[in-house]
């Protein structure tokens, strides 16, 4: 009952007519779908529960309702989706578990980037205190950025800790996953031409896969490669750009790194709270 009710406040809320139609910008719908769509192939990417929780809580819980347009298409994609992801997480206490390592993972990272800032510190009449500063805050977006959604490790330790076979999706949950595939390209075809935007800002299944690919590159320079070569496929996509300065920036290329840093900023939108790529 308690499900059903959220869902109800969810879906009169997202129908609300809380932006003015005049002055909208379609791109916060682009954005908004884009990022249900690589949501649904980190999933079925996945295949299991930890990903599904993980994906809930980044994008799902967080739609930032009041800055994107109540089109009946994306409030159903929307509740489609919620409709999926129920009863489908982990346990309370995996939840718990799980939150405490991405706590500590997320310290460790924030330690080690002012660690290596303060140990680059000379004397003040040799230093750029500015130039330091603004280093630093560099690194410390770089090395807590990417650990904030970089969970791999988080789950596998508490799939030690937990030792269950349990958080795989069934075949027929998959099954059910799989046929979001088809909701999402229903969606995108009506909304993209409702507000005449160019197809190339839609992200495909194929487009969402190639890029999940590149993002396990450990080798920062052919990430950074490979992240420029799709570059057209992902221009309105605010997280390839995150990613791509921080690509840039482990690999030591500066401009590079401050190009695709404006660029994140210039299609940035509001359509997530809390977005801790923006953060």
């Amino acid at each position: 009952m308690r499900k059903i009710f959220v869902l109800i406040i969810f879906l009169l809320t997202f129908s609300s007519p809380a932006v003015n139609a005049a002055d909208y910008d379609p791109l916060n719908t682009v954005c908004a779908l884009n990022l249900a769509i690589v949501s649904v192939n980190r999933i079925l990417a996945a295949h299991d529960r930890i990903t599904l929780e993980h994906e809930y809580n980044r994008i799902i819980n967080r739609l930032a309702i009041g800055n994107i347009e109540g089109d009946p298409e994306m409030t159903a994609l929307y509740s489609d989706l919620m409709n999926f992801i129920t009863g489908k997480t982990i346990s309370a206490q995996e939840k718990k578990r799980l939150s405490e390592i991405s706590r500590l993972q997320e310290q460790e990272a924030y330690y080690r980037a002012m660690s290596k800032g303060f140990a680059n510190v000379r004397a003040p009449e040799q230093e750029n205190f500015l130039g330091w500063l603004a280093g630093l805050a560099v690194s410390l977006a770089s090395s807590t950025g990417t650990g904030y959604y970089d969970y791999q490790a988080a789950k596998e330790q508490l799939k030690r800790e937990f030792n269950t076979e349990s958080w795989e999706l069934t075949k027929q949950e998959i099954q059910e996953c799989n046929k979001l595939q088809v909701r999402l390209l229903n969606s995108s075809w009506r909304l993209m031409s409702q507000y005449k935007i160019p197809n190339e800002y839609r992200l495909t299944q194929e487009n969402v896969r190639e890029f999940l690919n590149i993002m396990d590159e450990k080798d920062s320079l052919k990430r950074l490669g490979r992240l420029k070569f799709i570059e057209r496929k992902f221009k309105v996509y605010p997280p390839y750009w995150y990613f791509r300065a921080n690509s840039a920036l482990e690999s030591g290329n500066e401009s590079e790194c401050s190009e695709s840093y404006k660029k994140f900023n210039e299609v940035w939108r509001p359509v997530l709270n809390y977005d801790p790529y923006k953060l």
